[in-house]
């Protein structure tokens, strides 16, 4: 299951936030401009987690993912 959102910071303006669920994993990463690579983003912020948190249950309302992985990221990925 994939999450996107646009995140607006001062520092870096506006940019793409991506969150892969694959098996009990998740996989943070950005993108700060169309044409630039992906890369990590190893530390989210509290602000990162409830956004995923609340597209993460809008997805479980419309039957789009389980249970499972809203607990998953509820959890902050931890077990």
């Amino acid at each position: 299951m994939e999450l996107r959102w646009w995140k607006r910071d001062d520092e870096n303006g506006k940019y793409q936030m991506h969150l892969d669920v694959f098996g009990k994993k998740l996989h943070w990463r950005c993108q700060m401009k169309r044409f630039e690579p992906w890369r990590d983003y190893t530390n989210p912020t509290d602000e990162d987690w409830d956004k995923a948190l609340e597209l993460v249950e809008n997805c479980y309302q419309r039957r789009l993912t389980t249970k499972e992985i809203v607990d998953l990221v509820r959890r902050r990925g931890a077990r």
